[in-house]
């Protein structure tokens, strides 16, 4: 039956669970417009579940969603904003040609919603991460790394507000502080790996800084050589524990020559491969060429 036809029916707010529903609908802010009108829609589900002063809070790129989660923008799962279409829509009512109707969301109501999200929330491709999507644009979007009490611009260790305005899709998890006590444990472990050899050590402090900034400019591939039980595994746990789990990716060499190797490293700002080894089986210039 369509929406059409449903409003020949008896309908507004002749019952007490009527007025239950329109009362609720009203001050939930989900009173919308008919389901032929998915464009409106989507542009009143995005004021209220994405909005924000200085950007709105979700993006389309590339065939993915991303979400700002109030410190950078992380993947949305396809399924997660299906769910969030289904759960707004479903406790939504729009003035039919009888009187209020239930919005009642279907798999085609929900579709056409996605399909009107897509244009409202598109971002193109050329714009990369980091960046700036609005707002004064005063620092370079290569020189922020979002921590979890603010965005640190590097050169100056400024602190400033976090923003949707910067598109990132990466923070780490711990609060920056301008004047830190010395890592101890952290220096004593560098000086039983290297000793007095300080460019080493100053080696590695310059990867952690390359890792925890989302600026790719240089290039970089980083390789730790050394026997077991040298305190590598014990490197990239620190890394892991400092940039979070959901950020770090450990592929092998042989499935990077696979036909689908690089997908797991979509949306991973680091890749720790911790047994560089290639088998008789493995195609190595497959592998060099996309390590390259």
């Amino acid at each position: 039956m369509s929406d059409n036809s449903r409003d020949g029916e008896a309908g507004g707010c002749h019952e007490k669970s009527d007025c239950d529903r329109e009362a609720k609908a009203v001050q939930n802010g989900r009173i919308v417009d008919p389901p032929d009108q998915p464009l409106l829609n989507a542009q009143r589900f995005v004021v209220h579940q994405y909005d924000h002063q200085e950007y709105r809070r979700i993006i389309h790129q590339g065939g993915e969603w991303y979400a700002w989660d109030g410190t950078c923008w992380r993947v949305l799962e396809y399924g997660q904003l299906r769910a969030q279409l289904y759960e707004f829509f479903g406790e939504a009512i729009y003035q039919g040609a009888h009187g209020q109707r239930e919005f009642a969301p279907t798999k085609r109501k929900v579709d056409d919603l996605m399909d009107a999200l897509r244009a409202i929330a598109h971002l193109p491709v050329a714009i990369n991460s980091p960046s700036w999507l609005a707002g004064a644009r005063a620092l370079p979007p290569g020189e922020i790394v979002a921590c979890a009490n603010g965005l640190v611009h590097v050169p100056t260790r400024a602190i400033h507000s976090h923003t949707p305005a910067v598109y990132g899709h990466h923070a780490v998890s711990f609060n920056f502080h301008p004047a830190p006590s010395a890592p101890i444990r952290w220096l004593n472990f560098l000086r039983e790996l290297w000793g007095d050899d300080g460019e080493s050590i100053e080696t590695l402090q310059e990867l952690f800084g390359h890792l925890v900034s989302s600026d790719t400019r240089q290039q970089k591939l980083f390789l730790i050589v050394g026997p077991k039980r040298s305190g590598k595994g014990t490197i990239a746990r620190v890394i892991t524990a400092m940039l979070g789990q959901h950020n770090v990716v450990g592929p092998t060499l042989a499935g990077l020559g696979t036909n689908f190797g690089l997908s797991p490293l979509i949306g991973k700002p680091v890749a720790i491969i911790s047994d560089a080894r290639l088998g008789h089986m493995t195609d190595g210039s497959v592998v060099t060429e996309r390590l390259l």
